[in-house]
């Protein structure tokens, strides 16, 4: 193992109709003045916004409103939600929605708490010392912001995703009441729990010695949602099918799994960078980059590849292709998408150049990741594959 630190200072909320508990603390922390940050629809269909405003009027907390998050949030409307703070004199936020409303209430948290230019703070030519306390209303499960210092905010202008974090970024709590993800469709469910396997896998494939209680931690969860990526079929209201996609999600994106070990992540930087010039959906894009890096990776260092498919699914003496074709099966199985052309996505060579050159310019050294370090070509390699 390595030296880390684990830190995790938001409170969760877990359980049907916690939102009221939530609300309560929020009031606690001094909230007087909210925006209160929303997507496109659904939380108003279902009656949850109507639910949260109630709450926030009978604390009187006054509310300003900023909806229509899309996916893929980007830097117009945080600079719109810093105006509105700034203007309003708004002390506080509360994010309802998914991995998109967090990210983009966390850039405005940071943002108006800044005296300059908020993309300052998210390109790092600033780093992040305050921002306004937040809460978070989580409906899908995945989202994996609601407890993490990360945001990934979208600048359309440029096709650029930009990745910042820093500890003030943390929402000081978050409400995972699993009814409010009974809206969600088999396929964004899906979406989510792959996006949380792949999130385990980052730290699961590592060069670290002597961590195999982190091990058996990443391949339990990994289990766990293989599991209810094949039973939410027809079990979408199921409360208890909900209950524990949310909190096996949860956990995988809390690095409780990753302390001590060093950790890869180059398929996120790859899939973040394709993801500033195609509109897909987070989770199914980062798996189909995962299994091209996988099929790269395994090539310089199969051994952990072997015990992942002898672990996770069972095989008794497999090779590393072997291993990685039973996840491929797997995700096949539950009928998403294991190439970017199964998206809809045609990766045109100009898209394939800017993608290689911003993954390049991640690093001085021109490579990413730690598991198996990647040059251009290499990057090259696995978005080829994952056609």
């Amino acid at each position: 193992m390595i030296n880390s630190l684990y830190k995790n200072r938001t409170a969760i909320y877990f359980g049907t109709g916690m939102e009221d508990a939530g609300l309560t603390e929020l009031a606690r922390l001094g909230a007087r003045h909210v925006l209160l940050h929303y997507g496109q629809g659904s939380v108003a269909r279902s009656g949850l916004l109507d639910r949260v405003m109630a709450g926030l009027t009978a604390r009187q907390i006054a509310v300003t409103e900023l909806g229509g998050v899309q996916p893929n949030p980007t830097l117009p409307r945080v600079r719109e939600g810093v105006a509105l703070c700034r203007a309003r004199g708004i002390d506080t936020l509360l994010a309802v929605g998914g991995g998109s409303v967090i990210d983009s209430a966390k850039a405005i948290a940071a943002g108006a708490a800044f005296d300059g230019d908020v993309l300052d703070l998210i390109e790092g030519r600033v780093r992040p010392a305050a921002a306004l306390p937040l809460g978070v209303i989580l409906t899908v499960p995945g989202a994996g912001s609601e407890s993490s210092p990360a945001a990934v905010i979208s600048d359309p202008a440029r096709s650029l995703k930009l990745d910042f974090a820093a500890e003030c970024l943390v929402p000081a709590l978050a409400v995972l009441n699993p009814e409010n993800t009974r809206g969600v469709g088999l396929f964004q469910s899906r979406c989510g729990i792959l996006d949380a396997i792949t999130h385990v896998c980052e730290r699961y494939f590592t060069q670290t010695d002597y961590v195999e209680v982190s091990d058996r931690l990443c391949e339990g969860l990994i289990q766990s949602l293989i599991h209810y990526g094949r039973a939410v079929d027809g079990r979408l209201d199921d409360y208890g099918v909900r209950a524990e996609i949310m909190w096996a999600c949860k956990l995988a994106h809390d690095d409780v799994a990753g302390v001590g070990r060093k950790q890869d992540w180059s398929s996120h930087v790859i899939a973040n960078a394709l993801g500033g010039h195609v509109d897909q959906p987070h989770g199914a894009l980062t798996v189909i980059v995962m299994l091209g890096w996988m099929k790269r990776a395994a090539e310089t260092s199969p051994a952990r590849f072997v015990q992942f498919g002898q672990r996770i699914f069972g095989l008794a003496s497999p090779t590393a292709a072997e291993a990685i074709a039973a996840f491929e099966h797997y995700i096949a199985g539950i009928g998403m998408p294991v190439r970017l052309s199964g998206l809809g996505v045609d990766l045109a060579p100009a898209t394939l150049d800017a993608v290689v050159d911003v993954c390049a310019r991640k690093n001085p050294s021109g490579t990413i990741g730690n598991f198996v370090r990647l040059g251009p070509n290499d990057v090259r390699t696995i978005l080829e594959t994952a056609r």
